[in-house]
């Protein structure tokens, strides 16, 4: 798959839920990718089909509704109990005595598959936004929010930044893509903050999980670990810093910063 990037891409990182993907390379752009899925339309009900004329119904058993696929087995010791089981002709009930059973099986063909549009093969990844020039410096890390904070990206720098990137939609339609690697233009990402406090190239990212808040841990090469926390969640431009330690003795050894997911431990990382 060509990544559409002019350099080397230093990161890939899924969403919460598997279907898109973010990548940053060291020719200061992201790359947004969405997952195509094939979405198959209803089918018409089948109809019911009637019992044969060589065999009317009787009025000591009760009718059940349509089974397809399904055996109706007839219980000689109980005549008022007529059960649908599966398709399983070997099959005896436990609770009856070893006596053959008047097995009756109704099925019916499947309705025909409506035509569907042409369109992309279930499972491609197509190009969805693009975001140039986002850093002055090459982008080493990735990492998405919860969901329930919005579509949140957070892109660490070699700059010594951190930016906070948010989707927005575009209100205008999507334009066709000029070629096959260029995405189109279905939503669009604003920088809603930009932080920074490290002094050093920042090297690992990541954002706690939901049961923490809209907290943020960043990394750099001088061996300091920083812990953002959102001011509010309404106002994404508004981050203070919360918490600032020695993450590592030797310098340019951070590299991958990752959160406990347990809510009933304290935070750690």
């Amino acid at each position: 798959m060509d990544s559409g990037h002019d350099y080397y891409v230093l990161d890939a990182q899924y969403d919460f839920y598997g279907r898109r993907f973010a990548t940053c390379s060291s020719d200061h752009s992201i790359r947004i990718w969405d997952q195509v899925r094939l979405c198959l339309p209803s089918f018409p009900p089948s109809p019911l089909p009637s019992l044969p004329p060589s065999l009317p119904p009787s009025p000591s058993l009760p009718l059940l509704p349509y089974l397809p696929h399904f055996i109706l087995s007839f219980n000689p010791v109980c005549p008022s109990s007529l059960l649908p089981r599966p398709l399983l002709s070997s099959q005896v009930p436990r609770f009856c005595p070893p006596v053959p059973p008047l097995l009756l099986r109704f099925s019916c063909p499947p309705p025909p598959l409506p035509s569907l549009p042409p369109q992309a093969p279930d499972g491609t990844w197509n190009p969805s936004a693009q975001i140039l020039k986002a850093s002055r410096s090459a982008l080493s890390r990735l990492s998405w929010a919860s969901p329930e904070y919005g579509t949140l990206l957070a892109v660490a720098s070699e700059d010594s930044t951190v930016s906070i990137w948010e989707e927005q939609a575009n209100p205008s339609s999507p334009s066709a893509p000029s070629s096959p690697s260029a995405p189109s233009s279905t939503s669009s990402w604003v920088c809603r903050a930009t932080l920074k406090e490290s002094l050093r190239a920042v090297t690992a990212v990541a954002f706690a999980p939901p049961c923490w808040g809209l907290r943020l841990a960043t990394a750099a090469t001088d061996g300091v670990v920083r812990v953002y926390e959102a001011v509010d969640v309404m106002n994404l431009a508004l981050w203070s810093l919360q918490e600032t330690f020695e993450g590592g003795r030797e310098e340019g050894r951070l590299m991958v910063l990752s959160w406990n997911p347990c809510r009933f431990d304290p935070p750690m990382l």
